[in-house]
């Protein structure tokens, strides 16, 4: 095996590594019922993902133009309000960034469609925390593809 085929199998082992290790992670799971409980219409499934205490940042713009920090049930309306006209159709988490014991960030990829508007492909970052012992979702935000 050429040097150039090694590097490039270590490559694409290491990749595989890592996406099933992101799957594995409880807040990939977390991340994920977010991601379904958007296809499927549901804005109240995400009341039980959020902080009970404190507020969630949030920056989006397919989702409607959000900017700023906003309470649990402020972040389930700005998405219901979304999803009576728009629709998310595939999310899936792509990595999960352990930034300590206690804070992790996602990465998540979905296709979004407002009403009258093209389908865009959105990438999102998710910062979950550990709150009474369970992930919960502390920052939501658009970046760049």
């Amino acid at each position: 095996m050429t040097p150039s085929r090694l590097a490039r199998l270590v490559i694409l082992l290491a990749a595989a590594f890592a996406t099933g290790a992101a799957a594995e992670h409880p807040a990939a799971g977390v991340v994920l019922r977010f991601g379904e409980a958007l296809a499927a219409k549901r804005a109240g499934d995400l009341r039980p993902l959020l902080p009970r205490e404190g507020r969630v940042r949030v920056e989006l713009e397919h989702f409607g133009a959000h900017l700023g920090l906003f309470s649990p049930a402020q972040v389930e309306a700005l998405f219901r309000t979304f999803l009576r006209q728009g629709e998310v159709r595939r999310f899936s988490v792509a990595r999960v960034e352990p930034r300590s014991e206690r804070h992790v960030r996602v990465h998540a990829l979905c296709s979004v469609s407002e009403a009258g508007t093209r389908q865009a492909h959105v990438s999102l970052e998710l910062g979950l925390e550990i709150e009474d012992e369970r992930w919960v979702i502390r920052a939501i935000r658009e970046t760049s593809r």
